[in-house]
């Protein structure tokens, strides 16, 4: 069943992504990532290999059908690299996390805390390699900021959804 949930979760979220999120920018620069909330919620006890391959996998065809050159595929690459080391921080060491990661097995502070260190950490990834110059910083940094939290809210706000 829990297998089953994940897969309806990536088309549910690639398809968001592809057909809704792809084209919309706010501002000329907010962009929302929402698919990242499917490589988020994978179960903790999935080997970090395959983490690791899932968000590569994710990011290209994230970045076949938006035409951005590896940018997304480098960026879920990092954050699935980065997601157990964050998740052993966030977890005390008497928890086991055995399902989904979501705000129920983690706690709200700590689910929020994850989601946005993870949010940001993609946005920095590709954010950089998209400006691939230190010229527009300050744009490039509120770029970051913007589509951060635009993302952090919709991924709560699904979860907020999911709960009621």
């Amino acid at each position: 069943m829990l297998w089953f949930e994940n897969i309806l979760r990536f088309f549910v979220v690639m398809l968001l992504q592809l057909l809704l999120l792809q084209n919309l920018y706010f501002l000329g620069i907010v962009h929302p990532c929402l698919y990242i909330l499917f490589l988020l919620a994978l179960p903790a006890e999935l080997d970090r290999h395959w983490v690791i391959v899932i968000g590569f996998i994710t990011g290209l065809i994230i970045d076949l059908f938006s035409h951005s050159l590896g940018v997304h595929t480098a960026a879920c690459t990092f954050i699935c690299f980065l997601r157990p080391y964050l998740i052993d921080r966030l977890v005390q060491e008497d928890e086991r996390l055995v399902d989904t990661i979501n705000s129920a097995s983690l706690g709200w502070e700590a689910y929020i805390k994850y989601v946005s260190l993870m949010a940001v950490a993609h946005y920095t990834i590709v954010a950089f390699l998209e400006a691939f110059s230190f010229r527009h910083i300050g744009l490039t940094l509120l770029q970051i900021v913007l589509s951060a939290l635009l993302t952090i809210a919709l991924i709560l706000g699904y979860e907020l959804t999911r709960h009621d």
